[in-house]
C-alpha cells in the first residue's frame, strides 16, 4: 500500500482506497502514464473509504480481496 500526499507526483497507476475529498473523490493527472494532461476523477470504494479513518485502520482490511479491471 502506498500513501500519496496531496499534490505530490507518483509514477504508478493505483487503486484509490481512501481520499479526504468529498465522498472519496479525488482528481488524478495521468500524464506520466498515458500522456494526457487533463485530470481524471477517481473514487475510493465507499465502504473502504468510510472504514479507513487513519493509517492504523488499514491493517483491518489486509485480508480482503480486490478485483479490478485489467489495464486498457
Amino acid at each position: 500500500m502506498v500513501r500519496v500526499e496531496k499534490n505530490k507526483p507518483f509514477p504508478a497507476d493505483l487503486l484509490i482506497l481512501r481520499s479526504e475529498g468529498d465522498d472519496g473523490f479525488c482528481y488524478v493527472e495521468t500524464k506520466s502514464l498515458d500522456g494526457e494532461t487533463n485530470l481524471k476523477l477517481k473514487k475510493a470504494p465507499k465502504d473502504i473509504n468510510t472504514s479507513i479513518k487513519d493509517v492504523e485502520d488499514i491493517g483491518d482490511i489486509v485480508d480482503g480481496t480486490f478485483v479490478v479491471d485489467p489495464p486498457n
